[in-house]
């Protein structure tokens, strides 16, 4: 009789214990699908900004991924890395992690132009291509922005009129009134 009451009872334990692990895998997959609900909708929230954004003309690229002619790239700090548009002035700056100043005085340098040409295109699945001529003192380019679908994440080029040494930069757009960069001495 006490080997029966045992036996039952590591069937009983067994079967309990697999079925809170179930339980537990499955609150786990639930809290999978919670975040990736919660994270999609966040996306889509960000993407409506920065298209509005770019509509009015008054956002701000955190640029955070640098690549070079060559297909160097550099990892940079969104905070001293951006391009800005309000309304009819744009600014770009760009800065790298050294120990001499720049022109800027952070470690770079900080053009200011003014904007003209500027074309908003949306393009299949939800693509929005922008293009803008900046034309300053230090500057004479073109800029062209794309954002993905569903996030703010873009990819810019910066194509210079007097020379060959476009760059491309990776980083999220953000209304201009949100962003939190900071701007050094424009050259």
């Amino acid at each position: 009789m006490n080997r029966v009451l045992q036996i039952m009872m590591c069937l009983l334990v067994g079967t309990t214990t697999g079925t809170v692990l179930q339980a537990k895998n499955q609150s786990r997959k639930d809290l999978r699908q919670e975040v990736k609900r919660t994270q999609a909708v966040s996306d889509s929230l960000s993407y409506i900004q920065a298209f509005d954004a770019l509509q009015q003309g008054r956002f701000v690229v955190e640029i955070d991924r640098l690549s070079f002619k060559r297909g160097k790239t550099a990892s940079v700090s969104t905070n001293t890395n951006f391009i800005s548009r309000d309304r009819s002035e744009a600014v770009v700056q760009v800065t790298f992690n050294g120990v001499r100043p720049g022109p800027s005085g952070i470690g770079g340098i900080t053009l200011r132009g003014t904007v003209s040409d500027v074309h908003l295109e949306e393009g299949r699945k939800g693509i929005v291509y922008y293009s803008m001529r900046v034309l300053g003192g230090g500057i004479a380019a073109e800029i062209r922005i794309t954002l993905t679908s569903g996030s703010n994440r873009v990819r810019v080029e910066v194509d210079p009129d007097f020379n060959s040494n476009d760059i491309t930069m990776d980083g999220r757009i953000v209304p201009y009134d949100d962003s939190s960069v900071y701007r050094g001495r424009v050259y």
